[in-house]
């Protein structure tokens, strides 16, 4: 009996939510599995994944994607980074524009996200000791990404950006810091006008 869409979907997440949180460097266990980059993005680490049944591309988690044949129309940046966004928002994490060297939350990683407008996506991963790794295509080869390439435009490919995947809840606590800080810059400000005044 096939599985519905659905239950499919939950399966991956469950997948995707079991792994570890910020991602290591596993590209030899990857290799060992058939994905995209958009699994590995996601960590979406499970075998026997097939392009046939319904593509893992941005938008997937939240149906809005479910067949490998679908309208080149969403294969554009707006939409890429909108499934991608909605995709994490379903895995219960957040997803926030970043900088290569921008300071992100802990538990916290990036990814860069490419497109080819009109023809395909591409989503490099960082792992949590900073490096930065890739695979080309349904099981394709990993290779170690350098980093003075990841905000490079390349064989057609746009870098969009650099986003930062966390869990949810990340903000408060950083909200709530940089309050503090806030605080305390403007009372050093006020008694440092206020010594000068005298």
């Amino acid at each position: 009996m096939n599985k519905s869409y659905t239950e499919i979907v939950e399966t991956y997440k469950r997948v995707i939510l079991s792994q570890p949180f910020p991602p290591r460097d596993d590209s030899s266990e990857w290799e060992l599995l058939h994905v995209n980059c958009y699994a590995v993005a996601l960590q979406l680490k499970m075998a026997n994944l097939s392009p046939f049944l319904h593509r893992i591309a941005p938008g997937f988690l939240t149906k809005e994607i479910t067949s490998c044949i679908f309208p080149t129309n969403i294969l554009y940046p707006e939409h890429i980074i909108r499934g991608f966004k909605r995709d994490c928002h379903a895995l219960g994490r957040s997803c926030r524009k970043t900088t290569l060297h921008g300071k992100i939350p802990p538990n916290s990683y990036k990814v860069a996200v490419y497109c080819k407008p009109g023809r395909d996506f591409h989503f490099i991963r960082q792992n949590s000791d900073g490096t930065w790794f890739e695979i080309n295509g349904w099981d394709g080869d990993f290779r170690k990404v350098p980093e003075q390439e990841i905000t490079r435009d390349d064989d057609g490919y746009q870098f969009l950006g650099i986003y930062a995947i966390s869990q949810k809840g990340w903000a408060s606590p950083f909200l709530f810091y940089f309050i503090l800080v806030t605080i305390k810059v403007k009372l050093a400000v006020s008694v440092l006008y206020a010594n000068y005044k005298k």
